[in-house]
């Protein structure tokens, strides 16, 4: 019911409110002005790992990233960002470890 009732004043409703912004009105001109930009996002950056080695292991990654990180090299965001990553990705491979000895032992008992 409210719903419907404000719908039919909508523009009415709309035209007040960008009024009592123009008039200095600052609540009506933040709701106006949220509703015309979108909100700011943070925009990152590839980041350049020196020192790490695409034969490195992950730990060895890992020290890499806080060697960066300490050394103001990179910043704590990315250090953070990256560490998740590499947490990420070796849960991954130890669930694709898992299922391999599974599957090894299935097949060396028959299953």
């Amino acid at each position: 019911m409210l719903r419907q009732r404000l719908a039919e004043h909508g523009p009415a409703l709309a035209d007040k409110l960008v009024e009592l912004a123009l008039g200095g009105d600052i609540q009506a001109l933040r709701t106006c002005l949220d509703r015309l930009l979108p909100p700011l996002k943070a925009v990152s950056s590839p980041v350049l790992l020196e020192g790490a080695n695409p034969g490195q292991g992950l730990a060895e990654v890992a020290r890499t990233v806080l060697d960066a990180a300490t050394g103001a090299r990179i910043s704590p965001d990315d250090a953070q960002a990256i560490l998740s990553a590499l947490g990420s990705a070796v849960r991954v491979i130890e669930i694709d470890e898992l299922e391999r000895r599974i599957e090894a032992l299935e097949v060396k008992h028959g299953k």
